[in-house]
C-alpha cells in the first residue's frame, strides 16, 4: 500500500501537487442527487402508469411519518456520498511540473497519469451547465496516442482554469521551441488579457435557427410528418412507428447542433485559433495552426441563397471518436458568409500559392466546368455521375491541394501539402470500362477524404506522379507556418500582464 500511495513522487517535487477546489465533493453530491431525481422521475412515471387505478390508496400512505423517514434517508444517503467525495478529494492532485503533467486519484484503486509535453495535443476549458451557473470548470488535455479519455482537471474556479490553461499552453510553446521548461507558480502565471484575443467570427443567434432549419435534419422531420400524415389518410391504420424514429431522431439531432454551436466565436491569439462554443456546456479550445492539416468548406443545398457556408477542419492528434463526432454535429465555424469564409481562410493558410488566390476560391466555391486553375473531369465521366461530373475538379500546387465537388451539396477541401501522407489510384469497374480512374489523397481522419473522382487514367498516373514531387517539395520548403511565423504574419504580440490567485 506504501508504495501505492507514492504513485508520481519519484517524477514530481515534493509541493508541486496542487489540490481541486474544495467544492469538488459537493460536485459529487449533487450529481447523485441529479441522478437520484431523473432515476426516481422515471419510476414514478412507470409507478403511475402500472397503478394509475390504486392511486389514492397511495397516497394515503404518504403520512408526515414516512415524509421524515425518506428524508431521513436522503440526508444520511447524501452525507455518505458527500463523506466519499471528500475523502477521494483529498487523493485527488495534479501537478505541472518540467517532465510534463501529472494526474493521480484514487483510494483503494490507484489511477496514475501521466502527459509528457510533446505529446498534448489540445487544451480547453469545459463548463458544464451547473458548473457554468456557479463559475467553475475543468481543463482537458488530449494527449496523442491515447488510448484512454483525456486528462481532466477540475473542478476548478473559471479563472484558474483560465490560468491553468495558459500555464500549460505555455510550457507546450516552450517544449515546442526546445526551451528548457521550469516549474511556475500557479498563482504568478502571466494570463494573455481579453484585449489580445482578436474576433475573427461570431454566429449570430438568428442565423444558427435560420441555418438548422435549412439543414437535412430537420427536413427529415418535416418529411417524416408529411409522411405520417399521408400514411393515416390512406391506410387510417394510426401513426407509423417507422415515422415517429425519423421525427425523434431528426429532432435529437437538431437539438444537439443547435445546443453544441450556440454562441460560436472564434479568435486569434497568441496560442493559435481559439474558439468557444455551447449552450449547456461551454467548452473552450485553442487550436494551433500547425495542428491543421486540411479545411472542408460545405453548403447544402438550402443555404445557397444566403452564401452560407460552414467550415471543418482536419486537426492532428484527434481521437477517431473525437473526428466522427466533430463530423456529425461540431464544426470549427458551423455558419459563415462569404467574407467570413475568406477571412478565417487567410488565417489558416498564409497562401494558397497562386498569383490571385481570390479567383481561385472563386472557382472553387461558385463555378463549375473547366476554369483558370480548376480541372474538371472529361465528358464521359457523366455516364458514372451524370449530376456532379460537371462540378467536380482539382487544383495542385506546392503550397495546397485543393478539391472542389457536388452539385446540390458544394463541398471544397483545402489541403496542406506538407500533411499528405500518401496518394493512390483506384478504378472500379465502370471506370475501367471508360478509362477512368480516381485520385486518394491520404489524410488523417476527419471531414476531409481527399478523394478526386473520375478522371482519365493518364490524367491521375500524372498527377500521382506530379503530387509525389509536391509534398516533397512541399515538405522540405516548411509550407506549414510555425507558431511563430503565424504570430508574425497576423501581426499578434505578447501582452500578459501577472495576475495573482486572489485576484
Amino acid at each position: 500500500m506504501a508504495g501505492k500511495q507514492a504513485l508520481g513522487e519519484n517524477s514530481v517535487p515534493a509541493g508541486a501537487w496542487r489540490k481541486f477546489h474544495k467544492v469538488t465533493p459537493l460536485a459529487d453530491a449533487g450529481s447523485f442527487w441529479l441522478a437520484l431525481i431523473v432515476g426516481g422521475f422515471y419510476i414514478a412515471l412507470q409507478w403511475v402508469e402500472d397503478a394509475f387505478n390504486d392511486i389514492g390508496l397511495y397516497i394515503e400512505l404518504i403520512t408526515p411519518f414516512w415524509l421524515a423517514v425518506g428524508a431521513g434517508i436522503l440526508l444520511g444517503v447524501t452525507l455518505i456520498f458527500l463523506g466519499i467525495g471528500t475523502i477521494m478529494w483529498r487523493y485527488k492532485s495534479y501537478a505541472i511540473v518540467p517532465s510534463g503533467i501529472h494526474y493521480r486519484n484514487g483510494v483503494f484503486i490507484k489511477q496514475y497519469q501521466h502527459v509528457r509535453w510533446d505529446r498534448i495535443q489540445s487544451v480547453e476549458i469545459e463548463q458544464k451547465l451547473f458548473a457554468r451557473i456557479f463559475g467553475f470548470g475543468a481543463v482537458k488535455i488530449d494527449a496523442a496516442g491515447f488510448n484512454e479519455d483525456p486528462v481532466e482537471l477540475g473542478l476548478l474556479r473559471r479563472d484558474e482554469c483560465e490560468r491553468l490553461r495558459q500555464e500549460i499552453l505555455t510550457g507546450l510553446a516552450d517544449a515546442r521551441a526546445g526551451k528548457d521548461i521550469t516549474a511556475r507558480d500557479e498563482s504568478q502565471v502571466s494570463v494573455v488579457t481579453p484585449a489580445d484575443e482578436h474576433q475573427i467570427y461570431q454566429l449570430p443567434t438568428k442565423r444558427l435557427i435560420g441555418s438548422t432549419v435549412l439543414t437535412g435534419h430537420a427536413w427529415f422531420a418535416f418529411a417524416g410528418l408529411i409522411l405520417a400524415a399521408v400514411w393515416q389518410f390512406v391506410f387510417g391504420s394510426g401513426f407509423s412507428i417507422g415515422f415517429l424514429i425519423i421525427i425523434i431522431g431528426s429532432v435529437v439531432n437538431s437539438i444537439q447542433y443547435v445546443s453544441r454551436s450556440y454562441g460560436t466565436t472564434l479568435f486569434v491569439a497568441e496560442t493559435g485559433l481559439k474558439s468557444r462554443h455551447g449552450l449547456t456546456k461551454l467548452v473552450t479550445r485553442s487550436l494551433p495552426p500547425t495542428r491543421i492539416h486540411a479545411v472542408s468548406i460545405k453548403q447544402p443545398l438550402l443555404w445557397r441563397r444566403f452564401d452560407w457556408w460552414q467550415i471543418r477542419v482536419t486537426v492532428a492528434g484527434e481521437s477517431i471518436s473525437d473526428a466522427v463526432e466533430n463530423g456529425n454535429i461540431g464544426a470549427l465555424v458551423p455558419c459563415a458568409n462569404r467574407e467570413e469564409v475568406m477571412r478565417i481562410l487567410a488565417t489558416i493558410f498564409p497562401t494558397l500559392g497562386t498569383d490571385n488566390d481570390a479567383l481561385l476560391m472563386h472557382e472553387l466555391l461558385y463555378r463549375r466546368g473547366e476554369n483558370h486553375y480548376v480541372r474538371t473531369p472529361p465528358k464521359r465521366a457523366r455516364w458514372i455521375d451524370p449530376i456532379a461530373a460537371t462540378v467536380g475538379g482539382y487544383y495542385a500546387n506546392v503550397d495546397v491541394f485543393a478539391i472542389r465537388r457536388g452539385r446540390f451539396w458544394r463541398q471544397v477541401q483545402l489541403i496542406f501539402q506538407d500533411h499528405t501522407q500518401s496518394v493512390a489510384i483506384s478504378q472500379g469497374p465502370l471506370q475501367r470500362i471508360l478509362g477512368l480512374s480516381s485520385l486518394n489523397v491520404h489524410l488523417l481522419a476527419g471531414p476531409c477524404d481527399g478523394v478526386v473522382k473520375n478522371f482519365a487514367v493518364d490524367d491521375m498516373g500524372q498527377l500521382l506522379r506530379e503530387q509525389n514531387q509536391l509534398t516533397k517539395q512541399a515538405r522540405a520548403v516548411e509550407v506549414s507556418e510555425s507558431i511563430d511565423e503565424w504570430k508574425t504574419r497576423l501581426g499578434l504580440t505578447v501582452q500578459t500582464r501577472e495576475r495573482t490567485r486572489g485576484e
